[in-house]
């Protein structure tokens, strides 16, 4: 789980990361994958994520 992986075990945390995260790779047409960095303190967190019908699906998650 995200939570766990990245001790964020508020649900609005994480919400929050991912409002506040940049884009590294821009979203294409629909459909099309993208990458969105967030970073706080010494750590950061890479969402890999696609946007289908206005909604934003997180695919992958890493460390940076």
């Amino acid at each position: 789980m995200l939570g766990d992986r990245f001790q964020l075990y508020d649900e609005i945390e994480i919400r929050h990361y991912l409002k506040n995260a940049k884009v590294i790779e821009p979203f294409g047409k629909e459909g099309s994958i993208g990458k969105l960095r967030c970073k706080f303190g010494d750590c950061g967190i890479e969402f890999g994520c696609k946007i289908s019908q206005k909604t934003l699906f997180v695919i992958t998650v890493k460390e940076c």
